[in-house]
């Protein structure tokens, strides 16, 4: 196993505003590649299916589905077919003042890293959707809006929200098991490798030795934890980074394959248009 030095955080999280830690990020049709922070997270399948990785488990969730993913964890979001999903990032920053209100301590110390949770899936099946699923409507709502009090009302909707969950789920805890947490973190050390070297070769060979793992056992965890292959995977960021050059760069194209890792140009247009429905030449034009 490689050293595990990693940054806290994988993939930091641009607030709008850095005094109000929190953001709903509608994504339509699209995946949310690998990643972790130290926020608390909401997926909220807005419409269609999605399916989610959180430490090497599979959450299906079906539309209107409501799934908590605990700070620091690694997880992925997937769209299943067509859907749109939200992704609710509540900062660990955003309640800690009221961590001296008796009241509301015991709702807010869950989302300051106070405490662990284990991820929570509220179908529409369970006996609270209807009231949780209001509570993320409303967050949704107020974040989409400059109405007065705004902060004020989303503040208090994540604080219904999980007083309704904690009145139903009265005990919340980790229940990872030693050996799921050191894969968890030799994943995490793996896809940290992958976003300074994706521009350069690497094999699946190469990432089983660098992991002190067998190939085999390798690729059954990286899809475990991703939901995709390896090669899948390095394929999706290498196109991820590439479609940031041709919008954010004047790079000539030509240079951008060999830039992001795809050694054929000719390669690069062909995945390129399968993933977005246009050629690479079309963004600059």
């Amino acid at each position: 196993m490689p050293s595990q030095n990693q940054p806290y955080t994988y993939e930091h999280i641009k607030f709008h505003k850095p005094d109000f830690p929190f953001g709903a990020f509608v994504i339509p049709d699209s995946t949310t590649l690998p990643h972790w922070h130290n926020h608390t997270e909401f997926v909220y399948a807005q419409k269609g299916a999605v399916d989610v990785y959180i430490n090497g488990s599979k959450y299906p969730c079906q539309e209107n589905d409501i799934l908590l993913i605990p700070g620091n964890s690694l997880h992925s979001i997937i769209p299943v077919s067509q859907a749109t999903y939200v992704a609710i990032v509540i900062g660990d920053e955003l309640l800690k003042e009221l961590l001296h209100d008796p009241q509301f301590a015991a709702v807010t110390a869950p989302l300051t890293g106070n405490s662990r949770l284990d991820p929570c899936h509220f179908s529409g099946k369970a006996p609270v959707h209807a009231k949780l699923q209001k509570n993320i409507v409303n967050i949704i709502s107020e974040a989409q809006n400059t109405r007065p009090y705004r902060e004020l009302y989303i503040k208090l909707e994540i604080c219904q929200f999980m007083a309704v969950w904690l009145r139903q789920c009265p005990s919340f805890h980790t229940s990872f098991e030693s050996s799921g947490i050191s894969h968890t973190a030799g994943m995490k050390v793996a896809l940290e490798y992958l976003s300074n070297h994706y521009s350069e070769k690497i094999n699946i060979k190469d990432m089983a030795a660098l992991m002190n793992m067998s190939e085999q056992h390798f690729s059954r965890l990286f899809k475990a934890y991703t939901g995709k292959t390896f090669v899948e995977y390095l394929t999706l960021y290498r196109l991820e980074q590439a479609n940031k050059l041709l919008h954010k760069s004047d790079l000539p194209i030509t240079q951008i394959p060999e830039l992001t890792g795809f050694c054929n140009p000719n390669y690069f247009s062909r995945v390129y248009r399968n993933q977005y429905g246009y050629a690479p030449s079309a963004v600059r034009k």
